[in-house]
């Protein structure tokens, strides 16, 4: 095995729209899979009106969801005639190959950890997303920093797709004082 590069940044992975999987108290609500593409396109036993329960109040900052994300999809599935979604775990894969990175918890708890995968309720509005990931870098960070040499600090890195680019773009924009490069890689 190649040796992985050294990185002490805090390198966080904002998946796109309907790149979370939600759940909410009855199990796994979007987890897509070939099982889900055919309930969307057969039957869908009631998981169109489970995501939409909440519609009237995910505006609102305070409303507390049952349908919680809890990580990022492994799997690729395209509904014909609807949609295509891309799966993370290849990138995921060539992130901890390549780089020296240590995973941690996004929900927190756990070592000091400088790779997390941000999964959020795409339904809501990007502005609450945002908010979620600035409250998980403010947490994350100072305790990633503790581990670094003296004098040094680490950067946050966010590789955002589609719409997590927009929750990235939100909550850059919405802090004093920043600096970002954006570029699109082509994947394969």
């Amino acid at each position: 095995m190649a040796k992985r590069a050294a990185f002490n940044d805090l390198l966080i992975v904002v998946p796109g729209i309907g790149g979370s999987m939600l759940r909410d108290n009855e199990g796994p609500l979007w987890n897509p899979t070939l099982r889900l593409a055919g309930a969307l396109l057969v039957r869908h036993g009631g998981l169109i009106e489970r995501l939409a329960k909440d519609n009237r109040h995910l505006a609102d900052p305070a409303f507390e969801s049952e349908v919680q994300p809890y990580g990022l999809i492994e799997m690729g599935v395209t509904i014909p005639g609807l949609a295509g979604i891309n799966c993370y775990k290849p990138l995921r894969e060539a992130l901890l190959t390549s780089l020296d990175l240590e995973p941690g918890d996004p929900v927190g708890g756990g070592p000091p950890a400088n790779y997390f995968e941000f999964a959020y309720d795409w339904r809501r509005d990007v502005s609450i997303s945002a908010e979620q990931l600035k409250r998980m870098v403010l947490r994350e960070l100072p305790r990633w920093n503790r581990l670094l040499p003296p004098g040094e600090r680490a950067r946050t890195v966010i590789v955002a797709h589609s719409m997590g680019g927009l929750v990235a773009k939100h909550y850059l924009v919405s802090r004093d004082s920043v600096s970002f490069t954006s570029f699109d890689l082509p994947l394969e």
